[in-house]
């Protein structure tokens, strides 16, 4: 199958340190492969998929303009358009917009948000796009009772090395902001007497909340700032942490950091909210307590060391690799193709 993914102008694919998306978009170009498709990536120039990569900006263009997400669209669109593809995967409400070059070609699009009232109304111009959720979360948040279909995230297992060996320190790992649970993360791992790292960088509307909340407590004890990671640097954090922090406060629609500790055989501490109850096995890969009970938080990081590690990375391979997510995309391709042939016929 010849097929065309579109990813963003903001960051290459795979992403260097931040970047959920363009994660996503790495394993899945690699599955794709493994398969024996043909797989063509719409990215930025300093991509190092192994897929075929096409661009127009050479670099990665952070951080989000909506405008510079026109310019990529409108020309990677263009450019799927003059070939000869089976189906085009886009990642970005805005590409919708430019369904109408493609002809009769498929278009499937990933969602990666949370509820926004606008992209609801906006959704409902396009019912020929085959839209797909990444948790059940996110699909009763954005579409309630609608029947889409719920696509789980996947990684590539062998890129993570685990440690079967409890580490000494939690580590909390992400965007740092207040719907992210941050200062919550700090706060129970000192009630539980444990040292924390807290690797990230806040984006510009949360400076204010890093400079209230977050600054101060990077001063106390036991408090390691370490900034944002990526590579060797955090796959060697989330191998050796004891547990991986994730209190969140508002409905992420999915959080891949989960199954990267899960893969590295560390349990995930968080909060019962998002996508979370979907990809933490409770007592298996992790526990979750009530949101914004940082007590509860506290108590749940205690009993971490309970979970088998060993276990926790299995799990993490059945439940989240990315041949289980390339073969539920390539399923869904396979029956968005039929039903294309279906309605060619019947307009015959």
């Amino acid at each position: 199958m010849k097929i065309a993914i579109v990813s963003t102008p903001f960051l290459p694919v795979p992403p260097r340190k931040y970047g959920g998306t363009e994660l996503f978009l790495n394993a899945l170009c690699e599955g794709l492969l493994e398969n024996g498709d043909d797989v063509t990536l719409f990215a930025t120039g300093d991509s190092r998929a192994s897929a075929r990569v096409r661009f127009y900006h050479r670099e990665g263009l952070w951080p989000p303009d909506p405008m510079i997400e026109l310019q990529h669209l409108g020309w990677a669109l263009s450019q799927v358009a003059d070939g000869d593809f089976d189906i085009v995967h886009v990642n970005s409400p805005a590409a919708l917009s430019f369904q109408g070059f493609l002809g009769d070609t498929p278009v499937v699009h990933t969602l990666h948000h949370t509820r926004n009232a606008n992209l609801s109304r906006y959704y409902h111009f396009f019912p020929e796009i085959n839209f797909v959720a990444i948790s059940h979360r996110q699909k009763a948040v954005l579409f309630g009772a609608d029947e889409i279909p719920v696509i789980h995230h996947g990684l590539i297992p062998s890129d993570y090395r685990p440690s079967f060996k409890q580490g000494d320190y939690v580590l909390y790992l992400g965007r740092i902001a207040r719907e992210k649970g941050t200062h919550c993360a700090i706060d129970a791992a000192r009630m539980a007497k444990l040292p924390i790292k807290v690797a990230g960088e806040p984006h510009e509307d949360e400076k204010s909340y890093f400079a209230q909340e977050i600054k101060p407590r990077l001063e106390l004890p036991g408090v390691d700032y370490v900034g944002e990671v990526g590579g060797e640097e955090k796959r060697a954090l989330l191998r050796n942490a004891y547990a991986l922090t994730f209190p969140i406060e508002w409905d992420e629609p999915f959080g891949l950091v989960m199954i990267e500790a899960m893969l590295s055989g560390t349990p995930v501490v968080g909060f019962k909210k998002g996508s979370a109850p979907e990809i933490v096995d409770e007592g298996v890969t992790g526990h979750l307590v009530s949101t914004g009970d940082v007590h509860a938080l506290c108590q749940a990081i205690k009993k971490a060391h309970h979970i088998d590690r060993r276990n926790c990375r299995e799990r993490a391979e059945t439940r989240f690799s990315h041949r289980r997510m390339t073969r539920e995309y390539r399923q869904l391709y396979d029956e968005v193709l039929r039903n294309r042939e279906e309605a060619r016929r019947r307009s015959a």
